[in-house]
């Protein structure tokens, strides 16, 4: 049986899929690589999605997990549509 952490966000579980990947940290990576691509910072992206900018700070490092609506108004922030960011693809390393 799953074991699902209750709430909206969950500081310290993070979502595993298929395999052991760490998909909070695959979303907060492509959510920074994303908002790179925009060159816009944290606080921009923050303010677009009306999120606090430590939070999307946290989001990126993978450190918290986002509930299905906040990662709606972060892709909406983005301009991409969610399944953009929850796609696993390698990254474009510079």
């Amino acid at each position: 049986m799953a074991n699902f952490a209750s709430g909206a966000d969950s500081d310290r579980n993070h979502a595993s899929g298929v395999n052991g990947v760490d998909l909070t940290g695959l979303l907060g990576a492509a959510i920074r690589e994303r908002r790179s691509s925009l060159q816009i910072s944290q606080e921009q992206l923050a303010l677009r999605a009306g999120l606090n900018r430590t939070y999307v700070s946290d989001v990126e490092r993978g450190v918290r997990n986002p509930s299905i609506k906040t990662i709606e108004k972060i892709a909406q922030a983005l301009d991409v549509p969610v399944v953009a960011l929850l796609e696993q693809k390698p990254l474009h390393r510079k």
